[in-house]
């Protein structure tokens, strides 16, 4: 498949990533509610073919934007979504707050519909580097997985779907006429160059430099590759920003809803479903 951009963005990726998000919307109305053994928390999970791609999917129900962003820290690595290349299949976590979709949901499914385009088309390899940074990432000290972190912005794939990810976001959330350097702050650039800092900072650190060296670089060509590769992810999503701005000239409030959507949700749920919320086990957390 030959993936169509404008503006560094990819058609093809979006329409699929809509697809799968409007459906899993769709399948959300009717699903089971459960409430998590492990997490205390309402959840729904399920399945869905998109084009030819499995996605499992779980969706957990939140009131605020501040519970649902310490609900996911708390899960930590089994929160994240990921993609099996081969098989054509992506788990997606997510979920709802006050009602509606996270902020991060379809920019999530982008994420990983871009990198499955990206395999289909051969652009995105599996070389010694990406898999030491990715190993790395898991490393216990946390000034080593800082440099790791900083490394895994800079590969070509990896900036493509941080920018899906972005104008996903734009997409969703509709953002009112808020400025590009404001909005960079919803997005992962907002944490690349915290990394970045963080290292820059701390550089003459013994994990730092012993984790540089590791991944086969001098300071100097590690600070000038992560340097490079931040430029060009911002330019690429403000390239996103201007393609989203001219398909959108007016632009509506984006948050008011979620100041001012104030529901109990486990109740509206209860009454919605006609019956008492079972406790359940995400599949997550099945061994």
């Amino acid at each position: 498949m030959r993936l169509n951009e404008y503006k560094n963005i990819s058609d093809d990726v979006m329409d699929v990533s809509k697809k799968i998000y409007q459906e899993i919307l769709q399948q959300c109305e009717t699903l089971k509610l459960y409430k998590s053994r492990f997490s205390n928390t309402v959840y729904n999970e399920g399945t869905i073919t998109v084009n030819n791609i499995t996605i499992d999917f779980l969706m957990y129900y939140l009131d605020t934007i501040g519970e649902y962003n310490r609900f996911m820290e708390m899960l930590g690595r089994d929160a994240n979504s990921y993609t099996d290349y081969d098989n054509r299949y992506i788990k997606i976590v997510s979920g709802f707050i006050a009602g509606y979709p996270s902020p991060d949901f379809l920019g999530n499914i982008a994420h990983e519909i871009n990198h499955l385009f990206e395999y289909d088309n051969g652009r995105e390899k599996r070389v010694d580097l990406y898999n030491a940074v990715k190993k790395m990432l898991n490393d216990n000290s946390y000034d080593k997985q800082c440099v790791a972190r900083c490394l895994y912005y800079t590969f070509q794939h990896e900036i493509d779907a941080f920018v899906h990810q972005f104008y996903a976001f734009l997409c969703q959330e509709n953002p009112r006429q808020m400025s590009f350097s404001d909005l960079l702050q919803y997005s992962e650039y907002k944490n690349a160059v915290m990394y970045y800092d963080y290292v820059k900072a701390n550089q003459m650190n013994k994990d730092v430099i012993e984790a540089i060296n590791d991944l086969g670089y001098s300071k100097r060509k590690f600070f000038k590759r992560v340097h490079f590769a931040l430029k060009k992810l911002e330019n690429k999503m403000h390239n996103a920003y201007v393609r989203y701005s001219h398909e959108n000239p007016i632009l509506s409030d984006w948050y008011i809803r979620r100041l001012l959507k104030q529901e109990n949700l486990l109740q509206e749920d209860i009454e919605r479903f006609g019956e008492k919320i079972e406790w359940g086990t995400e599949s997550i957390f099945e061994f």
